[in-house]
């Protein structure tokens, strides 16, 4: 299994799409509800969103795993089954979840929040949990088109949804998670709608919780570590830098990962093409991924140089002149952020090998070098201190994944890495220019 063109082009499309959609959307939502509705309709959907990630447990790539591995009708009438008694039973966990946050934490501390998070969750974690399982299956069989599709068109949904409420007049904060909560059940709808045209009835036999629990609990264990590294760097900016820093650092971090829709649907390619490469029991599959590889970190290392040539004006043009200082700290970070694609793929790789302990061992690695380094140089370097830990915390979980990976697949390191002259030839250039 090799890299598909088609494949790459309709992710990437798809996460640049909703990038800019959710921006859209948040714009739009900012601008008619003020920037106390704003921080309201956050505050209302904050913990629907932690406890929906929190349910979804580790069942995405491991549905996404076993529909690589599906070849008749009727296996996939029995996955889909699964799917949906998963997020029956992970939904009303969630719900319960949620329930005890809001009224016996009482989290959110705001009456109305709390009011408008509950009965928002409710409705909408069974809706996107569903979602998110359906969408993993079509990226379990390669149905890209399908995946890319399901993936965006809640976002258009919604602003749709809220651009018609806005024109009748009836704007308002429930009227917002009301169009939130609809986009959503109206995509969902949609594949299912899909679902019966292609497979009919799902069944619902051979349905083990226990056992579905214990094949999927390493991707948990991954999922539930990738949301507390991810929050540990959010907790020691703000707690080793000022506002203002902050404020610089965090533009730096943005601009330094623009690469990251690129190298997510780079990701979710390699793991089908993992988990299909398993099942066909090919070893020649690793050479043509060694070959796809070394040509995406060719591509990846143009794109870093073009953005060190363009970003040092692009940065005070977009973001004012107030940000010129975030310039420096984003040549800092951009050895993390082009660090940080390169992993993303060989962590995906041994996700669809239902490996995903690797990606979780060296994001460990990476969280606490990236706080060692921090706290121990922020008192002289500020913001700089955070950015060098970044990237030197990236680099090295992106080296141990390299090697990690060679020696799980028995390769050189230096034919994963070091491009080829013949390299070239494997792009589709006749596509690229439109030649017919």
């Amino acid at each position: 299994m090799a890299f598909s063109f088609r494949a790459v082009k309709l992710t990437t499309f798809a996460n640049l799409s909703i990038q800019f959609a959710t921006l859209l959307s948040g714009v739009l939502v900012a601008r008619l509800l003020g920037p106390e509705g704003r921080g309201l309709y956050m505050t209302a959907i904050l913990y629907p969103n932690i406890v929906a990630g929190l349910a979804a447990y580790g069942f995405v790539p491991m549905l996404a795993r076993e529909a690589a591995k599906t070849n008749t009708r009727e296996e996939g009438r029995r996955i889909i089954g699964r799917a949906v008694a998963l997020a029956l039973f992970q939904a009303f966990i969630g719900i319960i979840g949620l329930a005890v946050i809001i009224y016996l934490v009482g989290l959110p501390p705001d009456d109305e929040a709390r009011r408008l998070s509950f009965i928002y969750g409710a409705a909408w974690i069974p809706c996107n949990l569903l979602g998110l399982y359906l969408v993993a299956i079509d990226q379990g069989q390669g149905a890209w088109g399908r995946h890319s599709f399901f993936r965006f068109i809640t976002y258009p949904l919604y602003i749709s949804l809220l651009l018609i409420f806005w024109l009748t007049g009836l704007f308002s904060l429930p009227v917002v998670l009301i169009s939130l909560w609809s986009a959503t059940v109206l995509s969902v709808i949609l594949r299912v709608i899909f679902i019966f045209r292609e497979y009919g009835f799902p069944k619902f036999d051979e349905f083990a919780y226990l056992g579905h629990l214990k094949s999927a609990f390493p991707y948990a264990g991954a999922l539930y570590s990738t949301l507390v590294v991810t929050q540990l760097d959010g907790f020691l900016a703000t707690v080793l830098l000022g506002k203002a820093p902050l404020g610089l650092y965090a533009v730096a971090l943005t601009v330094a990962q623009l690469l990251n829709p690129f190298s997510k649907a780079f990701g979710l390619v390699a793991f089908t093409d993992s988990a299909k490469a398993e099942l066909a029991g090919s070893d020649h599959q690793k050479h043509i991924f060694a070959a796809r590889f070394r040509l995406i970190l060719l591509g990846f290392l143009c794109m870093v140089i073009g953005m060190a040539f363009t970003m040092p004006f692009l940065i005070p043009l977009v973001y004012g002149k107030e940000f010129v200082p975030s310039v420096m700290i984003f040549f800092v970070m951009l050895p993390g952020g082009f660090s940080i694609s390169i992993g993303t793929i060989i962590d995906e790789r041994f996700r669809g090998k239902g490996l995903p302990q690797y990606g979780m061992k060296s994001m460990w690695v990476a969280a606490i070098a990236s706080a060692i380094i921090a706290v121990s140089l922020v008192n002289w370097l500020g913001a700089l201190a955070l950015a060098a830990g970044f990237s030197v915390a990236q680099a090295a979980r992106t080296v141990l994944l390299l090697h990690w990976f060679c020696r799980h697949e028995e390769i050189e390191f230096s034919s994963l890495v070091i491009p080829r002259i013949a390299d070239l030839q494997q792009i589709p250039w006749r596509k690229l220019l439109r030649i017919r």
